[in-house]
């Protein structure tokens, strides 16, 4: 009797294990299938960007780490991709993710502390920086993110520091350029000069490295050196919008506005950006020629996503430069107005550019032919008050 109630709870702890071990295997498998799946959305996207689908690609990785949360690769290339879509803030979101999901990573730790350089959080910068160096206190690019991050927080001293180490360890162009940046924010100024012009001797051909120098030598008061450090830059790259930008910035700013045209144009050519055709339009303007900016704005209105900017401008160019032709300009407002209201309301795809464009049309009295500003310089000159200041900026980290 008891060997029957015996065999009778073995039989049953059997059949027990038995139902138990294929759901266990069942769940193996669904991990895996789910783990197999978010690497083949990365496969994807990575196939994707390859291809330039920038935003076919980022579906994919938002894909992959919808399967898999803690999928580190996956949260990489979707910053990267967010990047190239022109979504900083996407990017440094997801930067941040990865980056904590590999805190041995120094690599990751780069990337995303690079992008906190780049939105101005330079304490958080400098700590990723921190751990980066822990992993390898050899590692160039770090040491140069942390000594931006530390020029960012006016650690100048320990910014030179690090700088000159990572100079050290790799003579590269550009962190010459950064050093010297840092050594005329200092006040060394003869320091500063000898680091641009070794950037431009380490790196003859660097377009970045003369505009750079050119930018220094313009704020510490020699502009016909400044003026030929520019030149020898666009003759390296004649179609560098960088170059043609600044030889234009420098001729309007040393009262020399009618030689600027040509490198305006340039930049136009180069670059085909909204912000240059408008600097473009401002350089007619204020040469007295609103002829020639109607021109470039109604090329620019074309494009339907610039139609409401460039007929308003060119409203407020009828309105404020032509005394006799004030009501047709108002007339031109209202109807941009009325259209913008229009496709707000019947064509949510429209609506921010409609918005905006009503929020111009209603600012265009005051002042809607005020010039465009833009900066991309490392190192950028401000007037203040006819007195020339260098400002260092940070520099993006790039190997």
């Amino acid at each position: 009797m008891v060997s029957f109630a015996r065999e009778a709870r073995l039989a049953m702890y059997a059949s027990r294990w038995i139902r138990f071990v294929p759901a266990v295997a069942l769940m193996a498998l669904t991990l895996v299938a789910c783990s197999k799946s978010a690497q083949t959305y990365l496969e994807r996207g990575n196939a994707q960007l390859e291809k330039g689908n920038v935003d076919a690609a980022v579906l994919e990785y938002r894909n992959a780490v919808g399967k898999d949360a803690m999928f580190a690769p996956a949260r990489l290339k979707l910053a990267e991709a967010y990047l190239r879509q022109g979504n900083g803030a996407g990017a440094l979101a997801e930067s941040v993710r990865a980056a904590d999901l590999l805190p041995k990573d120094a690599d990751a730790q780069l990337k995303v502390g690079s992008l906190l350089l780049m939105a101005g959080r330079a304490e958080d910068a400098k700590s990723r920086a921190d751990k980066a160096l822990a992993i390898n206190p050899k590692n160039v690019g770090v040491l140069v993110l942390r000594a931006n991050a530390m020029a960012g927080l006016k650690d100048l001293d320990g910014a030179m520091k690090d700088m000159q180490q990572a100079l050290s360890l790799y003579p590269r162009s550009s962190y010459q350029s950064n050093l010297g940046a840092i050594q005329a924010a200092c006040g060394n100024l003869a320091e500063a000069e000898a680091a641009f012009r070794q950037a431009v001797t380490t790196d003859p051909k660097s377009v970045p490295a003369q505009l750079a120098l050119g930018q220094f030598l313009w704020a510490a008061g020699k502009p016909a050196d400044a003026e030929a450090a520019f030149r020898t830059a666009l003759s390296l790259q004649p179609a560098n919008h960088s170059a043609s930008s600044a030889l234009a910035t420098f001729y309007l700013r040393t009262d020399r506005a009618a030689e600027a045209e040509p490198y305006l144009k340039k930049t136009v050519e180069a670059s085909g950006a909204v912000d240059a055709k408008l600097a473009l339009a401002d350089y007619y303007v204020g040469m007295k020629r609103p002829a020639d900016a109607v021109a470039v704005l109604e090329k620019l209105g074309a494009e339907p996503r610039y139609w409401a900017l460039a007929r308003t401008k060119v409203a407020g160019i009828q309105h404020m430069l032509c005394p006799g032709e004030r009501l047709p300009g108002r007339r031109l407002i209202a109807g941009v107005q009325l259209t913008c209201e229009r496709q707000a309301s019947g064509d949510r795809s429209h609506a921010s550019y409609s918005l905006v464009a009503i929020t111009i049309s209603r600012t265009t009295s005051r002042n809607v032919c005020a010039p465009s500003r833009s900066t991309s310089q490392n190192a950028t000159i401000d007037e203040d008050r006819n007195r020339r200041r260098l400002t260092v900026r940070p520099v993006r980290v790039t190997d």
